[in-house]
C-alpha cells in the first residue's frame, strides 16, 4: 500500500447532491461557491461612487480621471498645435482675399484643424489602447462645452 500524498488539493470538489435538489441548483452553488472563493473584496469595490466627479467628467472615482488623462492631454496637445495652423491658414485665406490680416480673426476654426489634425494623426500612426477613453472623453464632454460656448458667443 502506498502513503498517502501530502500535495494541497488544488481541483474543486463539488458538493454532495442534498435529497429533493436539482442538478442544476447543486450547479448554481458550485459556481457561487467558486467565486465566492475567487474574488477578493478590496476598498476600491466597496467605495462609493464620487458624484462629483460623476458629475464634472463622467467617472465614479480617481481611477476613471487616471485612465482619461493620457487621452485627454494628447487632445490639449493637438489642440495646442491648431491654434497656430488655423491662425496661418486664416491669414493666408484672407490675404488671397485682398484682406488685410492683422488684427482680424482667422475665418477658419481652430476645431476644426484640430478635428482634421486628430483623423490624420489616427490613419498615419496606430495609437495605444491607452488613450481612447481620454479621448471620448474629449469628443462628447469637450467639445459639447465648446460648442455650447460658442454659441453663447463667449
Amino acid at each position: 500500500m502506498s502513503a498517502p500524498s501530502l500535495e494541497p488539493i488544488t481541483k474543486f470538489h463539488p458538493l454532495p447532491i442534498r435529497r429533493g435538489e436539482s442538478l442544476t441548483k447543486q450547479k448554481n452553488m458550485e459556481v457561487n461557491l467558486e467565486m465566492a472563493t475567487n474574488r477578493l473584496e478590496t476598498p476600491a469595490d466597496t467605495a462609493k461612487p464620487n458624484w462629483l466627479l460623476n458629475a464634472l467628467l463622467g467617472v465614479s472615482d480617481w481611477n476613471g480621471v487616471v485612465r482619461i488623462l493620457p487621452g485627454f492631454l494628447l487632445s490639449v496637445a493637438i489642440m495646442m498645435i491648431a491654434i497656430p495652423i488655423t491662425n496661418a491658414l486664416g491669414a493666408w485665406l484672407l490675404s488671397l482675399q485682398g484682406i488685410d490680416p492683422t488684427g482680424k480673426s482667422s475665418p477658419i476654426s481652430a476645431v476644426l484643424t484640430a478635428i482634421v489634425i486628430g483623423i490624420l494623426l489616427r490613419n498615419l500612426i496606430p495609437l495605444p489602447a491607452s488613450i481612447q477613453e481620454g479621448i471620448q472623453f474629449s469628443t462628447t464632454k469637450i467639445l459639447r462645452l465648446e460648442k455650447r460656448g460658442s454659441a453663447r458667443g463667449l
